[in-house]
């Protein structure tokens, strides 16, 4: 779940209190012989994306050993 200019638990919270609503509206357009139960939880692979993209940024300015061509 990615959240724009809002906080996890609120939405989360709202989301549990409409979940039957939702799975009603899903249980009319999706043909199966019995409706999956919703369950809503938080989605925090954009923030360990980033973070991987920030550790790659800080090994790329490491140093380097000279490559076999340079060492001759």
């Amino acid at each position: 779940m990615s959240i724009l200019g809002g906080s996890a638990p609120g939405i989360l919270d709202q989301l549990e209190r409409k979940r039957g609503f939702i799975q009603g509206k899903v249980s009319k357009r999706v043909v199966l012989r019995n409706t999956p139960v919703l369950m809503f939880r938080q989605d925090k692979s954009a923030v360990r994306g980033v973070e991987v993209v920030n550790l790659l940024d800080e090994v790329s300015q490491l140093p380097t050993a000279p490559s076999e061509d340079e060492a001759e």
